[in-house]
């Protein structure tokens, strides 16, 4: 949508005048990347699947003309210029003539729930590819839904790009901008938002409220929170957030302004008349919401406007939740709910911001995310929990809705956490090795680390024997190949083992000789079994590694290096908050020369002070010689280079996190025990280049780096392989790790 609004409003050139500098670059940046102006035509996805024909899932074929087609019903409903056939030809010929002039935004191809239609819709849209390849096109989709296309052979053989979270710095921007608006429209005194400004950035600074912060990174998440902030405390889970907006949604906004005003909400008057507390009202949106969630015979997000008519009509008059209020045998109080579910249906869609009116036939949530946590609710509601978790835990596209039904049991309810661990307990799989297996560990382990919230589980025996199962076979998921060899794609492979990696740093769960080193024979220095990792950096960082609050220089950075860290007032690693780089067992990255070796001074002072080095050794980067010698395990250097790998054979894509991978990020540091040293050194290829001690010249300040990288081809990984950059450079892929070495052999 901010695409959509950007090359939207680039094409009326008086309104730059009124843009923030953030939106001139971002338009600018556009422009660069299309090199004209574009006129921005969205497809919301799930829309496009309604209007198939109703035998298109059973046999036809999409090709290109139905994504023109509904194009132009996308442009002719927004510029009103239905049967406008002169209209239609100038449209059809920008968006498919010589020179295109139309960017598509297809958005939301994991609302199209229905594989049939699904796959008409990718069929049309590969088609329309390969028909007009010039036409510029992105698709957007939730992150796991697409994953499970990739995983099934069924998405678009096409670059895929994950959006990163928004960074403690743009978070901060966001929420500034966000009050600043809300004093310039005078919705706000300038007093009051900058109490509330103050209270939402002291709530997501609190170090014991982390989860607020990582929501915050979601732009969804970070806009119900500045809205909740208007006057709740800031719930802590996920699921308290959304039943606090959706509260605010349906109720709360509206009410503040009657209150000042001295009457009701319609709502709340609609129903006391009806004498329908409002528990009731919220519980039957809940039921509904979970009969559109679970539709199979047509797409999940659209609200059937006579399903919504009959939920109000059957709650007014008192009926169960599948009764049909035709059969009712009294007219008049037929009549009376259906004069009072009209009146409630324009209510919601004009006032709530929880359903809108799409036209005659649907409404629709506002959101996904609001629909599945009302699915979630009912989910939850009742007795019949178990047997609702066991329907649908295996459902792709319930995962969501059962994560939130999982959160709102224990968190908005407070149900005991133990009646929600014996459920995961019970459902935790026996064996691994299967595609199903391996979604419910994935799951469950996500249930447990965010829903739950580890720190508030206690010591009890569930909580431990769950934890337990959780943690060896989300090692054993991450390291042994095997487990993901039903996958036929070596891609699809790695994202599932990096997927429980990456759990099990959520679970706090470390290697337990993440410090180790390791002697390399007839050598005579230890090397570290890992790179060093975002956890062992950041006790630099508490330690007052990057300087204290009066900007004294700590003695273990070299004068040049504090040169270089004061213009940038450096304080921490490039990439440390960075989705995709900042879990605990990653290797850090985006450290210059310079941040690498203050961490081997700090490191030789605090080690000499634990014993764990003598007064005599130092702890330091190694030299080229050095870490290819630890590579090789203290072997000679092999005839055929295509072996030169630290394991001594081949290249295998599961020893290893190169390119081939495609994983594009870095992975856990002990993640692939198959690419280890014969002497058990982890991780010496691809993941991250390594900063070594040796400089290319005197006179320059660049050094070599050996290792190769997650997003460069395993050629680059082998012993023999080597970078050369600038101390300074401080790239997502740059890491290190130690030496330690008698102080005769160090520089």
């Amino acid at each position: 949508r901010r695409w959509a609004g950007l090359l939207a409003a680039l094409g009326q050139p008086a309104q730059r005048s009124e843009w923030t500098d953030d939106e001139q670059l971002a338009a600018d940046e556009l422009l660069r990347v299309f090199d004209c102006w574009l006129l921005p035509v969205r497809v919301v996805l799930s829309q496009w699947a309604q209007r198939l024909p109703d035998d298109a899932p059973n046999g036809a074929t999409g090709c290109a003309g139905d994504l023109a087609a509904e194009c132009w019903h996308v442009w002719s409903r927004i510029a009103d210029l239905h049967g406008d056939s002169a209209a239609r030809q100038h449209f059809l010929n920008k968006l498919v003539g010589d020179r295109p002039a139309v960017l598509l935004l297809l958005d939301g191809l994991d609302e199209v729930t229905d594989p049939a239609r699904r796959t008409t819709l990718l069929q049309a849209i590969r088609d329309f590819v390969v028909t007009y390849p010039s036409v510029p096109m992105v698709v957007t989709s939730r992150v796991r839904p697409y994953a499970a296309l990739q995983r099934q052979g069924d998405a678009l053989d096409w670059p895929a790009a994950t959006l990163d979270k928004l960074t403690p710095q743009a978070i901060d921007h966001f929420v500034d901008r966000w009050h600043a608006e809300l004093v310039a429209t005078h919705e706000w005194e300038a007093r009051l938002a900058g109490e509330r400004q103050t209270h939402l950035t002291a709530a997501l600074a609190d170090t014991r409220r982390a989860e607020l912060r990582e929501m915050a990174g979601t732009p969804l998440l970070l806009t119900m929170m500045v809205k909740v902030n208007y006057k709740e405390r800031l719930p802590d889970s996920r699921a308290e957030l959304y039943e606090t907006f959706v509260r605010q949604l349906l109720f709360e906004w509206e009410r503040r302004r009657s209150i000042e005003g001295g009457e009701h909400t319609d709502l709340d008057r609609l129903l006391e008349e009806a004498e329908i507390p409002p528990d009731q009202f919220v519980l039957r949106l809940n039921a509904m919401a979970y009969q559109v969630h679970d539709g199979a015979d047509r797409d999940s997000v659209d609200i059937p406007t006579e399903l919504l008519k009959r939920t109000l009509m059957n709650l007014f008059i008192g009926l169960e939740v599948d009764d049909d209020p035709d059969t009712y045998d009294d007219d008049d109080a037929v009549a009376a709910a259906l004069k009072w579910a009209r009146q409630v249906m324009r209510l919601m869609a004009d006032r709530s911001g929880l359903i809108n009116w799409e036209d005659h036939n649907v409404y629709r949530f506002s959101h996904r995310s609001y629909q599945e946590y009302l699915a979630a609710r009912w989910m939850a509601t009742g007795r019949d929990f178990r047997d609702k978790f066991r329907a649908r835990i295996d459902d792709e596209d319930w995962r969501e809705a059962v994560l939130l039904a999982i959160g709102y049991q224990c968190r908005v309810r407070g149900a005991p956490y133990d009646d929600t661990l014996d459920i995961l307990y019970d459902f935790w799989p026996e064996q691994l090795g299967t595609q199903a297996a391996t979604y419910r560990a994935l799951l469950i382990g996500e249930a447990f680390s965010y829903q739950l919230e580890m720190k508030r589980l206690g010591k009890g025996r569930l909580a431990r024997d769950l934890h337990a199962h959780i943690v060896r076979d989300l090692t054993a998921l991450m390291q042994q190949p095997a487990l993901t060899a039903y996958l036929d794609d070596t891609k699809a492979q790695a994202r599932t083992r990096l997927a429980a990696g990456l759990l099990l740093a959520d679970l706090e769960e470390l290697p337990p000789d993440l410090d180790d080193l390791v002697a390399v024979p007839g050598a005579g220095f230890r090397i570290g079994k890992y790179p060093v990792t975002n956890h062992q950096f950041r006790r630099f960082i508490d330690a007052g590694g990057y300087g204290t609050p009066d900007g004294a220089r700590p003695p273990w950075w070299s004068e040049e290096g504090w040169e270089w860290r004061l213009p940038g007032d450096w304080t921490e690693p490039r990439y440390r908050n960075i989705k995709g780089f900042d879990r605990s067992t990653q290797p850090v990255v985006g450290v210059s020369w310079y941040e690498a070796a203050a961490y081997c001074n700090w490191l030789t002072e605090r080690w000499r002070a634990e014993a764990v080095i003598t007064a005599g050794e130092v702890v330091r980067l190694p030299t080229q010689g050095e870490w290819e010698t630890a590579a090789r395990g203290g072997h000679p250097i092999p005839a055929d280079d295509g072996i030169d790998y630290p394991w001594r054979g081949p290249f295998e894509p599961w020893r290893a996190n190169t390119q081939e991978s495609g994983l594009n990020q870095t992975t856990p540091v002990h993640m692939y025990p198959q690419g280890a040293t014969p002497g058990d050194v982890w991780g010496m290829s691809g993941n991250v280049w390594e900063w070594t001690s040796d400089r290319y010249e005197a006179s320059y300040e660049v050094y070599y780096q050996k290792g190769g990288t997650y997003y460069r081809k395993a050629a680059r990984a082998r012993a023999s392989a080597v970078g050369l950059r600038p101390a300074y450079d401080r790239l997502p892929h740059h890491g290190f790790r130690v030496v330690v070495v008698p102080i005769s052999r160090s520089p």
